[in-house]
């Protein structure tokens, strides 16, 4: 895939026998962005072109950081990123660290802007509490461990703006039309 600018995180590339390279921003992560092309002959890696003035002497630093194994050498990143700035590993009882989960955030397929791209039409496609139960009864036969489901902002009521929910009025209660059993089903 491509990456495109700000969306854009660290870039890892790997050989055939998984010797792989991270490559990233140390610091000012908001601006640096990176960039290729479709074809993958090309690639950017810099200050976004969004930025119109920087100040005077600012500096980048960029790292790379090699080792043989994708997950080795994502986890060597991580440790020399929370050694540069003094962290620690985030407390292992987080259930969203240790867990699989299902998202319908932006980032997941059943999300807010899917269900406007159908026209919310419950007639046909069903409910998603409905829909959502049969994707997780689909992923429990495939033997897939969801211990944790993120229902977003937008499947609650609230106060709309431009199609997004601005304002959660109840998170306790999904939205009647889109959770006819009030999320009971998804617990």
């Amino acid at each position: 895939d491509n990456l495109w600018g700000l969306a854009s995180g660290p870039m890892l590339l790997h050989s055939d026998n998984y010797d792989s390279l991270v490559v990233s921003s140390l610091d000012n992560f908001k601006v640096m962005t990176q960039w290729s092309d479709k074809q993958g002959k090309m690639w950017d890696f810099g200050v976004s072109g969004e930025i119109q003035n920087l100040p005077q002497n600012s500096t980048f630093t960029t790292v790379f950081v090699a080792n043989s194994g994708i997950t080795n050498t994502m986890y060597s990143w991580g440790r020399l990123l929370q050694r540069y700035y003094n962290t620690n590993r985030m407390n292992d009882a987080d259930l969203t660290l240790n867990q699989l989960g299902y998202w319908t955030d932006n980032g997941g397929y059943y999300n807010f802007n899917w269900w406007w791209k159908i026209g919310r039409n419950v007639s046909t496609s069903g409910t998603p509490e409905k829909l959502l139960l049969e994707k997780l009864n689909e992923l429990h036969h495939m033997n897939i461990p969801i211990s944790y489901m993120q229902l977003d902002d937008w499947w609650y009521p609230g106060r709309n703006v431009l199609g997004g929910v601005s304002c959660v009025s109840n998170w306790a209660k999904g939205q009647d039309k889109l959770f006819p059993n009030s999320k009971g089903n998804l617990k």
